[in-house]
């Protein structure tokens, strides 16, 4: 990545109390113990005091310590959610899951407020449940018209309609592959063409990540956009 990819962002940002509500069994979040550390985890069990997660990908020339202070990241549809947290315990010596304290407040980022692009970003799915049994199963090639980091935009022949669900890769510059499950919110007809928004709903930390770093790089020079612990 390019030096421009380090600047700072710029969202809007607000206070937020118990930010580990969003928290669900089975969601993806990023965990910093330092700056320019990340572990992708997902959660495997909630209590009222602590939030047990499992590593995705452990390391061992990184290894989490108990006591240590870190940052958590998690994110919905529409904002990311970070605060501050503690390890209580580690489960097992492979540092693959442990236990966190749960945090009484944090900072919430407003995803929808990013910058958005409009390049025609190559983009292929295939429909994987739809209102229409017949669609189930179509693969279609494309280009992206519009792109945030919480959805996108595309036109199809396809007639899709509104919470039909698709597999979707982005083909992002230079060579960059983003896998994400997205959820149709909009349908309009233009002569024999669809144009339709979708929104993302299942997206790991990594394409998060390459996504906001992408949206980073195409803003104008006097835009700036906020996203912590993005490198």
């Amino acid at each position: 990545m390019g030096s421009d990819s380090k600047k700072p962002f710029k969202f809007a940002e607000t206070s937020v109390s118990h930010p580990d509500r969003e928290l669900i069994i089975g969601q993806m979040i990023s965990v910093s113990p330092k700056e320019g550390i990340q572990f992708a985890a997902m959660v495997t069990r909630l209590s009222p005091e602590q939030i047990y997660i499992r590593l995705v990908r452990p390391s061992p020339k990184q290894p989490l310590q108990e006591g240590e202070c870190i940052k958590v990241k998690c994110w919905n549809v529409e904002q990311a959610f970070y605060f501050e947290s503690k390890i209580l315990k580690m489960i097992d010596i492979g540092n693959e899951e442990l236990a966190i304290s749960r945090p009484r407040e944090g900072v919430a980022l407003q995803r929808r407020k990013a910058y958005r692009v409009h390049e025609p970003i190559p983009l292929a799915f295939t429909v994987i449940e739809a209102n229409e049994n017949n669609l189930v199963g179509e693969g279609v090639s494309t280009k992206v018209t519009s792109l945030t980091v919480g959805g996108l935009a595309f036109e199809t022949s396809l007639p899709l309609k509104d919470g039909d669900k698709l597999d979707m890769n982005l083909r992002l510059p230079p060579s960059q592959v983003v896998n994400v499950v997205a959820s149709v919110l909009r349908v309009s007809q233009n002569e024999d063409l669809f144009s339709v928004s979708v929104k993302f709903f299942q997206l790991d930390v990594q394409g998060q990540n390459t996504l906001l770093l992408f949206l980073a790089q195409s803003r104008p020079p006097d835009e700036t956009l906020d996203a912590m612990w993005v490198g």
